[in-house]
């Protein structure tokens, strides 16, 4: 297989997973995020979620973008002092939260879907800046899934913890009641996505530097 063949072929199959993913996000914001969310709506007042409230002041801290941030710095600056590949990793997971966090406010704002809070139907205004119809997709997930992603592939090892904490992040925005069932699926496929994306340039990136690298070790040899 040529190496344009084996590029049109993962473009191909990129372009089909997107589609079904729109397809599925669609199926869901039509059917089935109504009726869940009347569905959580009359748990939450009937007090069945009050197991939840004395963890979620913790699980907000801790899935807050702030914290995430000061953590990829924080191994950055470490890393640059201390270890090279840190530091990388702390590089990575900052372009990770600032390219996700663009891509996702853009959408929110671009699409103006209504929140949850002002009425369980579908809702879709067009472009705008108020906050009551940004409700489209989960920030919170979509920043938690690209980190997970991208530090998936770099500690495989723990894949079920970082992928833990991106569940339980977009848990907590559904209890919270602040997005439907829909935003958050969206959320995780845009933040996979940019993590996918981020990951490859990184890696494109890094071999690019090892031939330079070893063209240089040659030319030196000669």
């Amino acid at each position: 297989m040529t190496g344009n063949t084996h590029f049109l072929k993962n473009k191909t199959l990129h372009i089909a997973m997107l589609v079904s993913a729109g397809a599925f996000i669609a199926v869901f914001m039509c059917c089935l995020d109504a009726p869940l969310t009347a569905w959580l709506r009359s748990l939450k007042q009937t007090g069945s979620l009050e197991f939840y409230s004395p963890l979620r002041p913790a699980v907000k801290f801790i899935t807050h973008g702030a914290p995430l941030i000061i953590a990829a710095i924080g191994l950055y600056v470490y890393g640059k002092f201390f270890d090279k590949k840190i530091m990388g990793i702390g590089k990575t997971l900052a372009i990770g939260f600032a390219a996700s966090g663009i891509a996702v406010q853009a959408l929110k704002h671009l699409l103006g879907r209504a929140r949850p809070r002002l009425g369980e139907t579908t809702v879709f205004i067009g472009p705008t800046l108020d906050i009551n119809y940004d409700s489209f997709p989960s920030g919170h997930t979509t920043t938690a899934f690209c980190l997970a992603y991208l530090l998936a592939r770099t500690f495989p090892k723990y894949t079920l913890l970082f992928y833990g904490f991106a569940v339980l992040t977009a848990f907590d925005r559904l209890m919270g009641l602040s997005h439907f069932p829909s935003d958050i699926i969206g959320g995780a496929v845009l933040g996979i996505g940019t993590g996918v994306l981020i990951y490859r340039s990184s890696l494109m990136k890094s071999n690019s530097a090892s031939l330079v690298n070893t063209d240089s070790s040659n030319h030196t040899a000669k």
